[in-house]
């Protein structure tokens, strides 16, 4: 199945203002695109929602190890 390339070029760039401009970011989630930019609308959208979910991982990621490394700590008696 291959994926229309103005899709491709929304995701990539909705996931690049995400990562460098999260505020633009939202602003253009919300933007309601002509239906003549549909495909890049979509793409721009996922990619803005694929940073986030990554994001969102991340964070996770550090608590986690947070919690691993003051559970270590409390069993060793620091």
């Amino acid at each position: 199945m291959e994926v229309n390339q103005d899709y491709i070029k929304g995701f990539n760039e909705g996931y690049l203002i995400k990562k460098h401009k999260p505020e633009l970011a939202l602003s253009l989630s919300q933007v309601k695109f002509p239906e003549s930019e549909h495909h890049f609308a979509s793409g721009l959208k996922a990619g803005i929602m694929q940073r986030q979910m990554e994001i969102v991982k991340e964070k996770n990621n550090v608590k986690d190890k947070e919690r691993l490394t003051k559970d270590h700590d409390f069993e060793r008696g620091r």
